[in-house]
């Protein structure tokens, strides 16, 4: 513990464990598994991470035990982590989902650091050398001590902006924090996103109390998988597929990302070539190149918004490859910027792409 810690606790939430990833188009089978186990290795890591960093305690809240029959499996797993965390001295104070418990929670015997926390539980202070430094509640219990640290667990969906408490432990799959008066509102998001809709590192929060009661939050990253969106424009000249793999290759850091590009061109000659290339088989040749970097996984190729069409459209294949071939013969100079002055976009109706290209067709030719 640092010097200037009062007291020092992990919070978590949202496990998850009885849900998987989604939204993938297809899964390759050296990735399978991996999918299937991230969100259990990353709730793991916030055992890890709590033993690591020699904290007081755990907060844990949101949604971590499904129904169903994964129910069993993840409550036998969560038993075990706890026990690691009553070897090292560390308490569990773990806000359950509803007014009470039900038979699932009765059928383990939870080591004796576990204290499970409902809407209805009495507040439980944490205490060191008889020494009580914070009163934890859940979020219909009003807690109020003015010579401890008062925490309120938030249930999922019932959050609460006028609690009382000096840090309200907020849950959910995003992670933010609001700071008021004093009063620290934080959620430390889910340990392990599940689709592109959660895109970045996931992970849990240690957080440290000094002796001015000022909080300070820092992130512990714990996801195994890291979905990316990935914009990038390629440049006017060089190789397509070499621009992206090299940017793809970059190291960052051991994770596995699970790629989205959305590709954008520097220029009417590059959007042209990308135009009329297959983003399926573009995909697997990226792959394919990638085979090498078993980090990195592109799952989905797209065009930008703002990408111009002079090919690959609603024309007919004879028009488009005779559009392309007159533009690329003219040059990049003596072709006028389609996306800033003509506006021809996929948005535009089939007519317009139609009369526009004849248009400029006959410009260019002129």
């Amino acid at each position: 513990m640092h010097r200037d810690c009062v007291l020092r606790f992990l919070h978590a939430s949202d496990f998850r464990l009885g849900q998987v990833a989604h939204g993938i188009y297809y899964v390759p089978a050296d990735l399978r598994q991996q999918l299937l186990s991230a969100p259990w290795q990353a709730a793991e890591a916030c055992f890890d991470q709590a033993v690591a960093q020699g904290v007081d305690f755990l907060l844990l809240n949101g949604e971590i035990v499904p129904s169903g029959v994964e129910r069993n499996r993840v409550l036998s797993f969560l038993s075990g982590q706890f026990g690691r965390l009553a070897d090292e001295g560390i308490q569990v104070f773990w806000r359950i989902q509803g007014s009470s418990l039900d038979s699932w929670y009765d059928c383990f015997d939870w080591p004796a650091n576990v204290h499970l926390i409902t809407d209805d539980s009495d507040a439980i202070a944490f205490t060191r050398a008889g020494e009580t430094l914070a009163v934890i509640a859940g979020d219909r219990t009003h807690v109020e001590n003015q010579n401890a640290f008062t925490i309120s667990l938030e249930q999922s969906g019932h959050v609460r902006r006028n609690v009382t408490a000096d840090y309200v432990a907020e849950c959910g799959t995003a992670r933010s924090d609001v700071v008021t008066a004093g009063r620290t509102v934080h959620c430390p998001g889910s340990s392990q996103g599940l689709s592109f809709a959660e895109p970045g590192p996931h992970g849990c929060s240690l957080v440290e109390l000094d002796h001015h009661n000022s909080v300070a939050i820092g992130f512990l990253p714990t996801n195994q998988v890291m979905w990316e969106v990935s914009p990038m424009t390629l440049p006017s000249r060089g190789e397509i597929e070499r621009a992206i793999l090299d940017s793809l290759n970059q190291p960052k850091d051991s994770v596995t990302r699970i790629v989205r590009l959305v590709l954008d061109a520097a220029d009417t000659t590059t959007a042209l070539n990308l135009e009329t290339m297959s983003l399926r088989a573009l995909q697997d040749r990226l792959n394919s190149g990638l085979s090498g970097n078993h980090r990195v996984y592109v799952c989905e190729v797209e065009l930008g918004a703002e990408m111009t069409v002079a090919a690959g459209t609603v024309m007919s294949p004879g028009c488009v490859q005779d559009f392309r071939e007159l533009v690329l013969s003219r040059g990049e100079p003596a072709v006028r910027t389609l996306r800033s002055e003509h506006r021809l976009t996929t948005t535009s109706p089939s007519a317009q792409l139609l009369s526009e290209s004849a248009r400029l067709g006959a410009e260019l030719l002129s």
